[in-house]
């Protein structure tokens, strides 16, 4: 299933409270839990994954699943299709124990690449603005609530799969590589110095860069530069040989050469059509 094609469906968005589970349950549609307060642990697979605030809990349709907890703990919960193929289902499914359960009545299968199997992500409390928007949808029911909050839930979707596809603790050390790269975008960076200076392999930077950002390293610091070169054109005087070297380049040849091929456009013209617009 591709990114594109992902078009929730959504039967219910709440908050809810459980305590321990004495069964395993199963759910005909998929559920996506985001734990508010509490911690406990979570059974699937045969393994127990611990949980607490902040963390979310990603549960396909048909999986069987069973909570554990000394305590009450408060969750969002989110009970939804990837697509509107059975958007004539509109009530919320129930969870069923497993001698009811009965796999033909699952609503449906698909799932987006690292979302077809049940997982606990780590460090998510940047999801929970977009959550509480979905579930206040929910509950006050005004006009266009199911789309605005499909869109919501489609945006969170994606960025669990890019925590999924690269880790949280990898997503943490890429953050920090982008932040230093925007704030030096103007210095030699080469692939071994950075690497040194993060702690990885050239291979595995780029590596890394690739999967969260779609770019290689040396992709993603030509697009820092063309950024701020652009900037630079738009609102200094700055001769287009200053601008080359504040931005990292020591050749103005190489600069226009790949200012032209991402924009199209020469970084004289592209200043003076800037300035004309204005």
């Amino acid at each position: 299933m591709n990114i594109s094609e992902i078009d929730p469906h959504i039967r219910f968005a709440d908050f809810i409270t459980l305590s321990h589970q004495k069964s395993e349950h199963y759910a005909y549609d998929h559920r996506i839990f985001y734990v508010t307060s509490g911690r406990g642990t979570v059974e699937f697979g045969g393994e127990k994954n611990g949980f607490s605030e902040g963390h979310t809990i990603v549960i396909p349709s048909g999986i069987g699943y069973r909570f554990c907890s000394e305590e009450p703990f408060s969750l969002i919960s989110i009970n939804f299709d990837y697509t509107h193929s059975r958007a004539d289902v509109l009530e919320s499914l129930p969870i069923v124990l497993p001698e009811n359960f009965d796999r033909k009545r699952v609503v449906e299968h698909l799932a987006p690449s690292g979302m077809e199997r049940p997982a606990v992500i780590s460090k998510t409390e940047e999801l929970y603005a977009a959550y509480l928007v979905i579930v206040r949808e929910f509950t006050e029911r005004k006009n266009l609530y199911r789309e605005l909050a499909a869109s919501e839930l489609k945006s969170v979707i994606i960025r669990l799969m890019r925590l999924l596809a690269t880790g949280t603790r990898t997503e943490s050390k890429v953050s920090a590589i982008i932040e230093y790269l925007r704030e030096h975008y103007g210095e030699e960076l080469t692939n071994t110095a950075l690497s040194e200076r993060f702690g990885y392999h050239p291979y595995h930077l780029n590596r890394l860069m690739k999967a969260s950002t779609g770019m290689t390293l040396h992709q993603y610091i030509i697009l820092v530069r063309m950024e701020s070169a652009k900037k630079l054109l738009a609102e200094s005087d700055l001769s287009v040989t200053e601008i080359a070297r504040l931005c990292g380049y020591d050749n103005t040849g190489s600069f226009s050469r790949d200012f032209r091929k991402r924009a199209d456009i020469t970084p004289l013209r592209y200043r003076e059509r800037t300035r004309s617009y204005n």
